[in-house]
């Protein structure tokens, strides 16, 4: 079974800037229609929310995170002193774990990733491309705003 036909019904975010969210049988809808076919930059799915809900927690039984990324140094943070008898799925932590799905033409801004940290891709179907830049490339030379995260 497609994922449509798993999860149609669940609300995904769509913009983990703003919240938005909408039915993936919407989505569906949506960018097969002609407004997401001619679309120059149509939406995408950016959850970073995902498996942290009944419907959706199954979905990380049906990945493994690859063995050079195994320790989550977040897990090893034990907190404030509030946090001390909380279990690490009860500490607040920042997002980690996105599930992206989109269309061709759909991706996100230039950006840099949350607390500068890294992340694999696993690629169902299609293709991503990366514009990667040295660290040294003055940010204004790309369009980026010193000091912040993402173009707008």
């Amino acid at each position: 079974a497609n994922i449509v036909s798993r999860f149609g019904n669940i609300s995904w975010r769509y913009s983990d800037q703003h919240g938005e969210m909408m039915s993936l049988n919407t989505y569906a809808k949506y960018i097969t229609s002609p407004e997401g076919q001619s679309d120059d930059s149509p939406l995408g799915i950016y959850d970073s929310q995902f498996g942290e809900d009944d419907p959706t927690k199954i979905l990380l039984n049906e990945y493994t995170v690859p063995k050079c990324f195994s320790q989550d140094l977040f897990e090893l943070e034990s907190g404030s002193d509030s946090d001390k008898d909380k279990t690490a799925e009860e500490v607040p932590r920042p997002p980690y774990r996105w599930i992206l799905i989109g269309p061709e033409r759909s991706g996100t801004g230039l950006h840099v990733d949350p607390l500068w940290t890294n992340a694999w891709v696993t690629v169902l179907q299609g293709r991503k491309r990366w514009l990667l830049f040295p660290p040294e490339t003055p940010h204004e030379l790309i369009g980026m705003i010193e000091g912040q995260p993402q173009i707008p």
